[in-house]
C-alpha cells in the first residue's frame, strides 16, 4: 500500500492537473498544495513529473470510474 505522503501528492497533482493542465503544474505547486517536504518528490516519484502525473491521471480516472459505478442504476430483475 502507497504511503500516506504518496497518496496524498497523488491526490493534491490530480487536484492541480484538472485545474491547471499538466503544462502548469510544477513540482513545486504540488508540494506547496500538499504541504509534502520537497525529498519526497524523488522518494516517490523517481521517473520525475512523467511519473506523478501518471499517478495522478490514474488516480483521477479510478475516482472517477467509482463516482460512475455508484450513479449506475441497480439492475432490476423480473
Amino acid at each position: 500500500m502507497p504511503s500516506t505522503t504518496r497518496r496524498t501528492m497523488i491526490a493534491g497533482a490530480a487536484s492541480l492537473l484538472a485545474r491547471r493542465g499538466m503544462g502548469a503544474t510544477s513540482f513545486s505547486e504540488v508540494l506547496a498544495a500538499t504541504g509534502a517536504p520537497r525529498g519526497s518528490l524523488y522518494h516517490h516519484f523517481p521517473g520525475g513529473k512523467d511519473e506523478l502525473m501518471a499517478e495522478a491521471t490514474r488516480y483521477a480516472g479510478d475516482r472517477l470510474l467509482h463516482a460512475l459505478d455508484l450513479s449506475a442504476p441497480t439492475p432490476r430483475w423480473r
